[in-house]
C-alpha cells in the first residue's frame, strides 16, 4: 500500500464509491470497532508519517487532507480523508474506467470487499514517531505492537523539506529511483 504521488500513476480515475456495493462505513466498523464511531483527527499524523504529504486534491468545506492509496488490486483505490465526522465517513473507493465494467459483477465484488478489508487491517500497522508506535486509530499499546508489524516511514515525512526538494524526490521515485 503506497500513497499516489502523481496523477500519471493511475491514469483515469472512473468514479468513487461508496454505498451498497462498497460500504465503506460498515466495513470501518467491522474493521476498527465502536471507535470508528467517534471523530478521530489524529489519524492525519499516522497518514502523513506513513504516507508522507497528501498528494490528492480534497474538499475544502469537509476535509482537512485525503490519500488515495493503492490496494492489490490493480486500478482499485482506496481513499483515506481527514475530517472532524466519524471516521467511518473518512473512507471512499476510487476505480479506473477498466475496473468499472466488473463493479456488478459478484464475484468480482466479493474479491474487492475482500481486498478493502485487507486495507483497513493495512492501516493498523504501526508507525514510529521517535520511539512511540501510532497507527490510524492513535498510539498503539504493546499488545497493538505484537500483533501487527511496524511500517518504515515515509521519506517525505518527518523532515523539514523545500518543496524543490520534495518535488525532486517524487521525480526520483517516478523513475524508480527510491534509494532504498
Amino acid at each position: 500500500m503506497r500513497d499516489i504521488t502523481q496523477p500519471t500513476d493511475f491514469g483515469y480515475l472512473d468514479g468513487y464509491a461508496n454505498g451498497p456495493d462498497f460500504d465503506c462505513p460498515r466495513l470501518a466498523v467491522q474493521a476498527f470497532g465502536d471507535v470508528a464511531e467517534q471523530p478521530c483527527l489524529s489519524h492525519v499524523a499516522y497518514l502523513y508519517r506513513r504516507f508522507g504529504p497528501p498528494f490528492q486534491g480534497s474538499d475544502d468545506h469537509k476535509e482537512i487532507a485525503t490519500w488515495l492509496l493503492t490496494t492489490g488490486i490493480p486500478g482499485l483505490y482506496f481513499e483515506v480523508s481527514c475530517k472532524a465526522s466519524a471516521l467511518k465517513f473518512c473512507f471512499r473507493v476510487a476505480y479506473t474506467r477498466e475496473l468499472a465494467a466488473t463493479i456488478l459483477d459478484s464475484v468480482a465484488l466479493g474479491g474487492y470487499h475482500f481486498e478493502l478489508v485487507a486495507c483497513f487491517r493495512e492501516l493498523l500497522r504501526p508507525v514510529f514517531v521517535r520511539d512511540i508506535p501510532i497507527n490510524l486509530l492513535g498510539r498503539c499499546s504493546d499488545a497493538t505492537m505484537a500483533r501487527n508489524r511496524s511500517v518504515e516511514p515515509s521519506r517525505y515525512a518527518g523532515y523539514g523539506c523545500s518543496r524543490a526538494a520534495l518535488e525532486a524526490l517524487i521525480a526520483d521515485d517516478a523513475k524508480g529511483d527510491t534509494h532504498d
